[in-house]
């Protein structure tokens, strides 16, 4: 939709990167007792018509 200019942008948050931290942070919680000192941003990104077409073919090789 970007690409053919019927929407102008999204925001990308990294959905796997996000679970990936969670477990991370929890794990480091049980094991150390350590708990995060800063908010972690897994995103988000903004993607339109300057890189929509960089981000379809990610996202295109990822689903392979």
């Amino acid at each position: 939709m970007i690409q053919k200019g019927d929407l102008d942008f999204t925001m990308d948050q990294q959905g796997w990167w996000r679970g990936y931290i969670s477990v991370l942070e929890l794990v480091h919680y049980i094991r150390y007792g350590l708990i995060q000192s800063n908010y972690f941003l897994t995103g988000p990104q903004i993607v339109d018509k300057t890189n929509a077409d960089a981000v379809a073919g990610l996202a295109a090789a990822g689903a392979r």
